[in-house]
This record gives C-alpha cells, structure tokens and sequence, in this order.
C-alpha cells in the first residue's frame, strides 16, 4: 500500500505506524478539491522513492479525528513529522520536488507546535474511541445528528470554484469552529520558515 487512509484502511494504517521509524508525510485533503487529486499520483510516486516514511492520505471530511484540535483553512495541507516532531504543517502546492526537499531536510527543520499533533497519538485516540463506541457502522444517525465520521467544522465548497493550480479554500463566510483566533499567521510564518530552510534559501 503506497498511501494510507485512516477511513478506507484503518487496520493497515496502525499496522504501519507501530511498525515505521516515525517518519511520516500525511495529506490533508477533501474530496471536492481539485488541488488534492493533483497531489495524490505525486504522493504515490514519492512513497516509492521514500519506503522509509509512511504517507498517509487523510480526509478531513471522512476521518475528521485525525486533526486532532486543528481546522483546515487551505486544502490540501501537508504535515510531515519524524519522532523529533512536527517539520512542517501547511498548504502546499502539488510539486514533488518541493515535498522531496522538505522530506530530505525534515531532521534540521525546528520542531513546530503547529498541526494536530503527534500521528501516533491520533491512531491511540482513534483506537480508544472505537473501542468505548463499539463499531459506528451499528447504529443510524439520529434526526439532526452527522452522519459518523463526517466532518462538520470545515465548510464544503463548490468544485467548479476549486482549481488544481491553487489552493482550495473555504468559503470566506465561513468561520471554522476550534481555532483561536490570531494563531493563522503565527503557524504559517513557522511552516514558511521550516519550507525556506528545507529548500536551503
């Protein structure tokens, strides 16, 4: 398996996570991005030129836990972290090499406070959860109630309003529920800072 999904592939994910070095790039993505479907056949090629890291293709409308207390403002949004941390947690155009510099200087890259946290701990959390809520599939949704899994606080948007050569954003209408306000600037000034030491500049 070259990209796994926390939704299609749960089992295979945690395999992977208690088995890998703890390098792992993970793709935050949603299904009406065009962005996104740009990214996936460069993620695919990348896992092949990177066995040793893990990539995950995450979507936030499907698996809405894996980010943690983070909302996504810009799709697609690409985490990379190694045991030392989060590197880098930000939109990312779909440029292999761009990701290939990240991934080749993720060790000398600070570790950031940004991103929803440690993958490890999201797959624990998950496991915990099924676990307290026996399997979700087992019961309907009651009137008013999302479907499980779905994801609420991250507005959709219209494709046609989506292109793949810039990134997806939420409608500007739209205020994301969990996020404090005036972090935005703070994260991407870390994650600019932590893509211009990746690329040497």
């Amino acid at each position: 398996m070259k990209l796994f999904d926390p939704h299609a592939a749960p089992h295979a994910l945690r395999e992977r996570l208690a088995a890998d070095s703890g390098r792992r790039v993970a793709c935050y993505c949603a299904a009406w991005c065009r962005t996104c479907d740009a990214w996936r056949p460069l993620l695919e090629a990348l896992a092949d030129e990177y066995p040793g890291w893990t990539f995950l293709w995450v979507d936030v409308e499907d698996s809405p836990d894996w980010l943690g207390d983070e909302d996504i403002e810009n799709f697609p949004t690409i985490l990379v972290q190694d045991r030392g941390g989060t590197r880098y947690w930000g939109a990312v155009q779909p440029r292999a090499e761009h990701l290939r510099r990240l991934i080749d200087g993720a060790a000398d890259l600070p570790a950031l406070a940004a991103g929803p946290g440690s993958l490890d701990a999201l797959a624990r959390n998950q496991d915990r959860g099924n676990q307290d809520q026996g399997d979700p599939g087992s019961r309907k949704p009651g009137a008013g109630e999302p479907e499980p899994g779905r994801l609420n606080r991250t507005p959709r948007r219209d494709p046609a309003a989506c292109r793949a050569d810039q990134p997806c954003l939420p409608p500007p209408s739209s205020t994301p529920t969990g996020r404090r306000a005036g972090t935005t600037a703070g994260r991407d000034s870390a994650s600019a800072r932590g893509a211009e030491a990746a690329a040497g500049s």
